[in-house]
């Protein structure tokens, strides 16, 4: 009889530690969920294009040198992206990723900004227009734009670009 009591004690000492566990596992992922939640800043309005337009030559202004990464778009919807890299690398380490989208069609202006260093965490970075991969032949050590490579570039205008459908895209980094 007394070893049963061991056994029951064992017993609810296991199920005390197993609920403490996956208490502790949901508080540490919620936890972790809210603070990349608040790292990220995601602003969408209806705006007329004329409106649109301003606000995005007045965050054009801001940029003195053209962009890094320039697009031509070709007659069948795919972009030609040419990279231009700086003589030498930059070593500033970067903070933040800041897109700025207008989409003529739904009157869009969508701003979004992303931490760095949870593209840092990526294991491939990947950019998409269009729902195409256009940064795939570029000339980098992946074949590809990865952070460690837009690091390099250093801050400041990274996409400028018009796309035949009428939207509009600027992405910078500071």
């Amino acid at each position: 009889m007394v070893l049963d009591k061991r056994k029951k004690g064992f017993l609810w000492i296991a199920l005390g530690v197993a609920c403490l566990v996956v208490m502790v596992g949901v508080v540490v992922v919620g936890g972790l969920a809210y603070v990349v939640y608040q790292q990220f800043a995601v602003k969408q309005a209806v705006v007329e294009p004329a409106d649109a337009a301003k606000q995005l030559d007045q965050l054009r202004a801001q940029f003195h040198d053209p962009p890094r990464l320039q697009f031509a778009w070709k007659p069948d919807g795919r972009p030609d992206v040419t990279l231009r890299k700086p003589q030498t690398p930059s070593t500033v380490s970067l903070t933040a990723m800041h897109v700025t989208a207008f989409d003529p069609k739904e009157r869009h202006l969508v701003r979004v900004t992303v931490p760095f260093w949870l593209l840092r965490l990526a294991p491939e970075g990947k950019m998409h227009m269009n729902g195409a991969e256009v940064l795939s032949d570029l000339n980098t050590p992946s074949g590809r734009l990865t952070p460690a490579d837009i690091e390099a570039l250093g801050p400041g205008l990274l996409v400028d670009d018009k796309q035949p459908d009428g939207t509009q895209v600027v992405i910078w980094t500071e």
